[in-house]
């Protein structure tokens, strides 16, 4: 199983609509290129801008990166010993391709623009988000029944979409990032600890991680072997 060309080509003309959707905006709404002249500059106009969205994007996209590598990589004598740090890298940035669909708690009337608009851009974000995730999965999926057989494999796709939901709804809720669990583990430890013994006081965030674990299992099933379709 391989992501085809044609598939390439269609994500390729995906990505370029999501792009088309924020330049669009920026000059209905006679936006300032001065935004985009600084880091700053650009987290102080996120809300007008939406630059956000591209950089969830690029986000996103980073667990299919590790996906494909990992898998082109699959026949080199080398791979036995990348393969699950590879894994655990993958596990690590996965939960930002469906975490974009969290964003959509920003849809709000904004000056200048239709709210439709807004809507529509918030909505493909977030399902091109996913099936970025969904592509990456399927790779994973396949490489993991490859090493560890189908009912193994299967059971560990499902304990990473369990952890997966966790940590978006831990992205949402506590601004956990997929970087700080190299750059600040210490508070990646004491959140953890505080989501086992304090439940009722996360109750929102243990909400959100079961309904998106559950979300995500059933589109994983349902959209099983059918995405990618070069065997």
């Amino acid at each position: 199983m391989n992501i085809s060309k044609k598939q390439i080509f269609n994500l390729s003309l995906l990505m370029i609509f999501d792009l088309s959707l924020i330049v669009f905006r920026h000059l209905f709404t006679d936006g300032s290129w001065e935004q985009l002249a600084s880091l700053d500059n650009m987290i102080m106009y996120r809300s007008q801008s939406f630059l956000f969205l591209l950089w969830n994007l690029f986000l996103a996209g980073i667990p299919l990166g590790i996906a494909l590598v990992l898998y082109h990589l699959r026949e080199q004598s080398f791979f036995h010993w990348i393969f699950w740090p590879g894994i655990l890298l993958w596990l690590l940035f996965f939960p930002n391709s469906p975490y974009i669909i969290t964003d959509l708690i920003h849809i709000r009337p904004r000056a200048f623009m239709p709210l439709w608009y807004d809507t529509f851009t918030f909505f493909v974000f977030a399902w091109s988000g996913l099936y970025l995730g969904l592509l990456s999965i399927q790779l994973i999926a396949q490489l993991l029944k490859d090493r560890v057989g189908g009912a193994l494999s299967q059971m560990m796709i499902f304990g990473a979409i369990s952890l997966s939901g966790l940590g978006i709804a831990a992205g949402r809720f506590l601004r956990w990032n997929s970087w700080d669990v190299v750059a600040n583990p210490a508070l990646i430890l004491q959140d953890t600890l505080s989501l086992f013994t304090q439940m009722e006081a996360h109750k929102n965030i243990w909400g959100m991680a079961i309904i998106f674990s559950l979300f995500l299992s059933l589109i994983y099933v349902f959209s099983k072997n059918q995405i990618l379709c070069e065997k």
